[in-house]
């Protein structure tokens, strides 16, 4: 086949393909992106250092947490966190002074009797990642201790190495979280960082075999210590042979729930060789665990069960397809979950889940509870161009906006999507 020839059948190849996908989204609507401000690659105060060497990323957490229209973002490659306006203003910003220049765009002298409401404040950071803003405007910072510190976890093999500093409004150290509470013993590794509407701090950690969640009261006492192990979840059949996989935790912002997003899988046996061939999706649906009473409740079913083919060698296998992920929850209870569809683009699915504010449907004496109400769903397409992107961070905020960060060649981008609208036009159409 010639050159000419080769090209022509890509062309038509990708034409179709195109046009395939096309009708496949039709009836969608796309959710718009909105760029909010933009931040330069670097160590400056406004900058964030997201690369070791040039194209290559850093493995530190970089995070984004947006409060009343503050953004707060910690990078972790710098050790710092700052603090922007809507606008891209820089306001504040907490420094490891060793891995960071001193500051030209802020007030770092904290003896001045003027007030100034653009201050950097020093503090000697370790490994710094999640991060979550309490109704006060206190921060609550994840950071690994010194070396010294470190604690072994000899009967599950790890090393527990984080804790939760809390910082005042003005940068000021109160004092840092660990796992029994105020100057405890460090979590495991920290999946996720969440503040309630209370400004109670929920730590999600996981260790090699469990999930370890610590729910604390907004003084820094602990409230509640739960440990989740995949065997030990609600059965989806009577053989009790399909395993389960957790794939997210995350907290109600008003109740003692957590929400957990879980699939189950099961093998695929050649009955001409009696050899596993693949594995099948069998389920996926997200519980709610009511902290109070210990009980599952089975909230909604994860749509999509579909299954890939691949080959491995000489033999064609089935491998499950893309699937949603669980996002998060807002504080009226909507669930928020996305889909990979290929060429840059997500499909968005919110559910309206649940009925009473106190989370009655979690408190099923069943094993797996009863269902609830599902209300209202929604659906939207969204862009994210991965192909351009060497990093992203897309997170949830309570009201209901999808927001992050998307970093490209030379800047960090931070957007949102105003999804929140969605939810109240369709409170006002009278819909929940």
């Amino acid at each position: 086949m010639s050159i000419w020839k080769k090209i022509l059948y890509a062309a038509v190849l990708s034409f179709l393909f195109i046009f395939l996908y096309s009708c496949s989204q039709k009836g969608v609507p796309v959710l718009k992106r909105e760029n909010l401000f933009n931040l330069n690659i670097g160590k400056i105060d406004n900058e964030m250092d997201i690369f070791q060497v040039q194209g290559r990323a850093l493995t530190a957490k970089n995070r984004i947490f947006m409060k009343n229209g503050i953004f707060y973002i910690a990078n972790g490659n710098s050790g710092k966190v700052m603090e922007f306006s809507s606008y891209g203003d820089l306001i504040f910003m907490i420094y490891n002074p060793s891995m960071n220049t001193k500051p030209v765009l802020l007030n770092t002298d904290t003896l001045k009797k003027t007030q100034t409401t653009r201050r950097a404040v020093k503090y000697n950071f370790y490994r710094i990642g999640e991060i979550g803003v309490d109704n006060k405007n206190d921060l609550w910072i994840e950071d690994s201790v010194s070396e010294d510190k470190y604690v072994k976890d000899k009967k599950r093999g790890i090393i527990l190495t984080k804790v939760v500093r809390h910082f005042s409004r003005d940068g000021k150290l109160i004092n840092y979280i660990g796992q029994e509470g105020i100057g405890g013993t460090p979590f495991p590794f920290i999946e996720n960082l969440y503040i309630t509407s209370q400004s109670e701090p929920v730590v999600v950690s996981r260790a090699p075999a469990e999930w370890e969640i610590f729910w604390f009261y907004n003084s820094g006492e602990l409230r509640y210590h739960v440990r989740i192990d995949e065997s030990h979840l609600p059965y989806i059949s009577s053989s009790h042979n399909d395993k389960a996989e957790i794939s997210r935790i995350t907290a109600d912002y008003k109740s003692p729930i957590l929400y957990l997003a879980v699939s189950y899988f099961k093998d695929i046996i050649d009955p001409s060789t009696h050899a596993r061939s693949g594995v099948k999706k069998t389920g996926a649906f997200i519980y709610a665990l009511n902290l109070n009473t210990g009980k599952y409740t089975k909230v909604m079913d994860i749509p999509g069960n579909e299954q890939i083919k691949e080959v491995l060698g000489t033999r064609e296998i089935r491998i499950p397809g893309p699937s949603y992920e669980l996002l998060g929850i807002t504080e009226t209870r909507f669930i928020f979950l996305i889909r990979n569809e290929g060429l840059n683009k997500y499909r968005l699915l919110i559910k309206k889940i649940g009925s009473g504010e106190n989370g009655s449907f979690a408190n099923s004496e069943s094993t797996a509870g009863t269902a609830p109400k599902i209300g209202i769903s929604i659906t939207k397409n969204i862009t994210i161009e991965d192909t351009a992107l060497h990093f992203k961070y897309i997170t949830l905020d309570p009201s209901g906006i999808l927001y992050g960060m998307l970093a490209d060649d030379s800047e960090v981008h931070i957007v949102w999507w105003r999804s929140d609208k969605l939810l109240k036009e369709e409170k006002e159409a009278g819909h929940e």
